[in-house]
């Protein structure tokens, strides 16, 4: 073979290489182009699924704006929000309606006086009322009671999924540094104090703090940073681009998920499952509830300064009450799987129930001897048992109400 047969053939081998590349990258642009295509045309089904499965349940089965509702909040998105973490982005819908300060729409009458006296209602997605509308929420039903009884008041639900007592402390602090100063501070907590003690092993953080922090800065964690070789960084950061532009990516993502398992399902087994000894699950059980009683320490504190009146309402779950109604009973089923975390929310709740707090008021167990089903899962209610809590946020309300006009007399 002659010298020049060999530059000819390896000309060749390059330029089949250089055809097959092409090929290939021909291939996913039509796939890339197809996938997106199919994505405006056809809705995701991961929300739809979702949106079934609500319907599902007997509280809404007899609602007429039940699928509406719940397409309205899977489509809801959050944002970062400085000192808080994360808010709710802006919403107009039929049945959620969410501000630019990422606060949702609360009752009110066309006549509000917007100079009237504030009442702030403080919580996590009980308070901002997941599973219903906009004028059937907690606060939405102590605004009709309030205005019912010629109380001229503003209500304004602070409630955000997900936050725990020590955020909505820290959301009070702002807004009184702005100057936006209420008479009444309403808390209604329990359920995230809990639980994201359990999944921290460290009370007075928020959830999700690891996957939070991650993702902010990527070789951060609780242990010893380990330095890693600079691609592996780049391929992180190429990752997270391909999640954000690509169509193909994200399907290939799902596939896989849906094979070998979603991560959101291993992160609930990581932050649920039993992990810790009985003698370290007592003892953050006890500083669970060392630090919700600091953080109504730092709020009467705050009250002694800005002139407001507290209340702190501990809220009902499903653990917490008895007897549960059949369907309730099969939202149970994972009580087994996680007991340990189930266990550590009774073990908290009977702690909470024996402490003698200034303005503090246990509803753990209103829901006990009902008839019906008010839970919709573990800790969310339906509108009518929003308005049994609100009845007696209500009363409480008109307690110390009543309580201010007799110090007054004196």
């Amino acid at each position: 073979m002659r010298p020049n047969d060999y530059g000819k053939g390896y000309f060749c081998i390059k330029k089949e290489k250089i055809y097959y590349l092409l090929m290939v990258i021909l291939f996913l642009i039509i796939l890339e182009g197809g996938l997106r295509v199919i994505n405006l045309v056809i809705p995701s089904e991961q929300p739809e699924h979702r949106i079934d499965i609500q319907n599902q349940l007997s509280v809404y089965s007899d609602k007429s704006w039940s699928e509406d509702y719940w397409r309205e909040f899977y489509s809801l998105t959050r944002r970062f929000a400085p000192y808080l973490t994360w808010r709710r982005n802006e919403y107009q819908g039929e049945y959620i309606n969410i501000d630019s300060e990422g606060i949702r729409e609360t009752w009110h009458t066309q006549s509000n006086d917007r100079d009237a006296e504030k009442i702030f209602m403080f919580g996590g997605s009980t308070m901002w009322g997941t599973g219903a509308r906009d004028n059937y929420t907690i606060p939405s039903f102590v605004s009709k009671k309030l205005h019912n009884a010629e109380y001229e008041y503003e209500i304004i639900n602070y409630g955000e999924s997900g936050y725990s007592i020590t955020q909505e402390v820290v959301q009070l602090s702002l807004l009184l540094k702005q100057g936006n100063i209420p008479s009444y501070v309403i808390f209604y907590d329990g359920v995230n104090d809990i639980s994201s003690s359990y999944q921290n092993g460290k009370a007075g953080l928020f959830g999700s703090l690891d996957s939070i922090r991650n993702k902010i800065y990527p070789q951060s964690s609780s242990a010893v940073t380990v330095k890693r070789p600079f691609y592996i960084d780049a391929i992180q950061d190429a990752k997270k681009m391909m999640a954000k532009w690509s169509v193909t990516y994200r399907t290939l993502a799902n596939i896989k998920a849906n094979v070998f398992g979603k991560q959101s399902d291993k992160e609930l087994e990581e932050i649920f499952t039993d992990k810790y000894s009985k003698e370290h699950i007592i003892a953050l059980a006890e500083e669970t509830v060392l630090d919700y009683k600091n953080n109504i320490a730092f709020v009467k504190a705050l009250s002694g300064v800005y002139g407001f009146e507290h209340i702190f309402i501990w809220q009902p779950n499903l653990f917490s009450t008895s007897p549960l109604t059949p369907e309730e009973l099969s939202y149970k089923e994972w009580d087994k799987e996680y007991e340990q975390m189930v266990d550590f929310y009774r073990m908290v709740y009977d702690l909470i129930e024996v402490e003698d707090i200034p303005n503090f008021y246990n509803l753990a167990s209103i829901f006990n001897e009902k008839e019906s089903t008010v839970f919709i899962d573990w800790c969310h209610i339906t509108e009518e048992a929003n308005e049994v809590i609100a009845d007696e946020i209500y009363s409480i309300l008109l307690q110390v109400m009543n309580s201010n006009l007799k110090d007054l007399d004196l």
